[in-house]
């Protein structure tokens, strides 16, 4: 999935599908590089109109609760900062990020 620009991408390589959820993909960034390793993440992805942020859905299973936990992150795609903005049973359907990285969901 390519920037508005296209300058940036985010590649998704197929995972494995929760039942009766999202498919879940592993990611691999070009144009950009971040900090931190990412889970699986849905392919629901948001880039800000300045492509500064990226508000991506990572997805890991919970052992001690038996379920799905999704994670909204907001990566800076200048600094490689990753920041969870929120973290849910369920699913989690990034709408849009501002160029200020505010996320609506």
């Amino acid at each position: 999935m390519k920037s508005p620009s296209k300058n940036k991408s985010v590649y998704l390589t197929f995972k494995r599908e929760i039942h009766f959820g999202p498919m879940l993909f592993n990611a691999t960034f070009e144009g950009f590089k971040i900090n931190e390793e990412l889970d699986t993440i849905t392919e629901d992805l948001c880039w800000s109109d300045d492509e500064h942020y990226l508000a991506v859905v990572e997805v890991s299973f919970d052992s001690v609760s038996k379920s799905n936990i999704s994670r909204l992150k907001l990566i800076d795609t200048i600094t490689g900062t990753v920041s969870t903005v929120d973290i849910r049973s369920g699913q989690i359907i990034p709408k849009s990020v501002s160029n200020t990285g505010d996320v609506k969901y």
